[in-house]
């Protein structure tokens, strides 16, 4: 009898055992829906991308805004850009047409940016643009000069950034003849000179960057601006440089005499810890920043060529109307 029941007894356990098993194959087994395996597939992703970024931001964090970056450089804050609302009774105008996307020196942040610099050299002018992005600085220094050009001041925006040729593409001109050319001696400034209209009367001269190549180094242009800034001083109110991030923590700001210094940054996208960087550099480079100006919309796309919104019929008869 007590054989039997231990016998019993054993089978019972081999039975609950051979159902735990089959119940752990069926689990083993499980195939989710497709729809469902995508979606958790969603979600983790999103977690493990979210905590990366915020990672990533909280070890080197972006600029948030303006006062941020004033207290991190100690400079002070020359203008805002950012987007405003276009205006309809501009687009009746073939001028504000034809004019390139990103040239907007109605801007309030453009206008300030203008004021707070000239209000420190109201008369002779050699002013150096230069930032994080490319795209932007020439786009500032774009307006600046057609702001210059508004208030009767002689102009001359040159492109030192013969690698982007951030000025062509700004004001959709073509990239030559232009600095690269007049350092190999292929032309020279008059023939690199390019007279640019905006609006009905605003006039101010552009050396392009060129696209000759080899392209000049750092030696060749800081030897140009040092020889040639000072004599085109003596024919033009402000002459603005659009320059490199490297270009200008080496030094090539202070190649210009009493050259003043801009550096622009991007709310969102500039880090911090590289705008320490970058004004330290400037620094030891000898060169000491004016102020900021801080970029506060979209980044521009800058595209090169010399077409524009308009239509061929309406080049030619804006061409016509100031012949």
């Amino acid at each position: 009898d007590s054989t039997r029941r231990a016998l019993i007894d054993a089978r019972q356990r081999a039975v609950n055992f051979a159902q735990r098993e089959a119940q752990a194959e069926e689990l083993t087994h499980f195939s989710a829906p497709p729809l469902a395996m995508l979606a958790a597939a969603l979600v983790v992703g999103a977690a493990l991308g979210f905590g990366a970024g915020f990672i990533d931001e909280l070890r080197r964090p972006h600029l948030s805004d303006a006062d941020e970056a004033r207290r991190v450089t100690g400079l002070p804050i020359l203008g805002s850009i950012t987007s405003q609302r276009p205006m309809a009774e501009r687009g009746r105008r073939l001028t504000d047409r034809l004019s390139p996307p990103y040239i907007d020196p109605g801007n309030d942040g453009h206008q300030l940016v203008y004021l707070s610099i000239t209000a420190a050299a109201p008369n002779l002018l050699i002013l150096a643009v230069t930032g994080d992005d490319p795209a932007i600085s020439a786009v500032v220094a774009a307006n600046f000069a057609v702001i210059s050009g508004d208030e009767a001041r002689t102009t001359l925006l040159i492109d030192a950034d013969v690698t982007t040729r951030g000025v062509a593409g700004a004001l959709r001109i073509r990239p030559e003849p232009g600095v690269a050319d007049i350092v190999d001696r292929r032309a020279g400034w008059p023939e690199a000179t390019t007279t640019v209209t905006i609006g009905r009367s605003s006039t101010f001269d552009v050396v392009p960057s060129g696209v000759a190549a080899p392209l000049p180094d750092y030696g060749e242009l800081a030897t140009l601006l040092r020889a040639n800034v000072p004599r085109l001083s003596r024919r033009y109110d402000t002459i603005v440089t659009v320059m490199s991030e490297e270009q200008a923590t080496g030094g090539l700001a202070s190649e210009m005499p009493t050259a003043k210094l801009v550096y622009c940054v991007r709310l969102g996208d500039t880090r911090v810890v590289d705008l320490r960087k970058a004004i330290e550099g400037l620094r030891l480079a000898g060169v000491q920043p004016m102020g900021l100006v801080v970029w506060g919309t979209d980044s521009p796309v800058l595209t090169l060529g010399d077409a524009t919104g308009g239509t061929q019929a309406e080049r030619e008869q804006l061409v016509a109307s100031r012949a």
